[in-house]
């Protein structure tokens, strides 16, 4: 198990998704997570702070099975509530999954071949024998007791015995919420009152609070990678808007991460290196 405190690190050590992503963690930043290939498929484990991560849509991916610990809190994708005993199906859909409390969650990540049946971005609720059978498989194949052929047989377990599949589409309120996550600088065409109403609802705040969360993040990756001799805390948030109050900056950075804005260029991120496959 590796422990990341930036997002950047998490999606530098994982090193599985071929998706542009962005995280934008509604606390500090902490995350957990461990790694196990077994022959083509490749199993994590999380334990994530709550978050809203934006994926960007992608073509050629593999397919991404994601289920819930049992007792984690529900989680929200593209509008759509996803519980314990639910499974996420993955294959390249845009989508942006907001969480409001910590949570574990794993992943079976499978080339699609393997599958051969036709696949979309999907809810799916198994029977519950067949949702236990790949929650045991799952710890079994991070222990290194369960083949390639033992995840894929329960993965088509689930698939087989879906008794409830939502498919993701795009409705006028998601559409919304994509074009703002995907852009901070860009209000979608909807009444102000609408949005507003649209952000609370599928991410837990405002669009002025979101966005503020947004430049910090990205104040935060400028000062992890600038060299300290020629870079200016006051240039950095400036360059995100912040010029107007550098105490106010600060303030809401140390907040935001735990340590002043200094500290963090002093401290420049050293190069992260991939975890290695258990």
């Amino acid at each position: 198990m590796v422990v990341c405190r930036d997002p950047d690190e998490f999606l530098a050590a994982t090193t599985v998704w071929g998706n542009p992503v962005r995280f934008t963690p509604t606390r500090q930043f902490r995350t957990e997570v461990a790694m196990r290939r077994i022959g083509e498929v490749t199993c994590l484990r999380t334990k994530a702070t709550p978050t809203i991560l934006h994926m960007g849509e992608a073509t050629h991916t593999p397919a991404a099975f994601t289920f819930s610990d049992e007792g984690s809190p529900t989680t929200t994708r593209n509008g759509i509530d996803f519980r314990p005993s639910e499974l996420f199906v993955y294959t390249g859909a845009e989508y942006y999954h907001r969480v409001d409390h910590a949570y574990g969650y794993r992943n079976v990540i499978v080339p699609r071949e393997l599958l051969a049946v036709p696949l979309g971005t999907c809810r799916i609720r198994p029977s519950p024998r067949s949702f236990q059978w790949l929650r045991w498989v799952h710890i079994a194949a991070m222990r290194s007791l369960a083949s390639q052929d033992d995840l894929v047989r329960a993965l088509f377990a689930c698939l087989a015995t879906a008794e409830d599949v939502v498919p993701f589409q795009d409705g006028k309120q998601t559409g919304a919420i994509l074009e703002f996550v995907r852009d901070i600088h860009t209000r979608p065409d909807v009444n102000e009152r609408t949005f507003r109403r649209y952000c609370n609802r599928h991410l837990g705040m405002g669009p002025q609070e979101y966005a503020r969360m947004c430049r910090l993040d990205l104040a935060r990756r400028d000062l992890a990678s600038a060299d300290p001799a020629q870079t200016l805390v006051r240039d950095v948030a400036q360059r995100y808007g912040f010029g107007r109050g550098l105490k106010r900056f600060a303030h809401s950075y140390r907040q935001r991460f735990g340590e002043p804005p200094s500290t963090t260029l002093r401290n420049r991120l050293s190069e992260i290196v991939p975890i290695a496959f258990c």
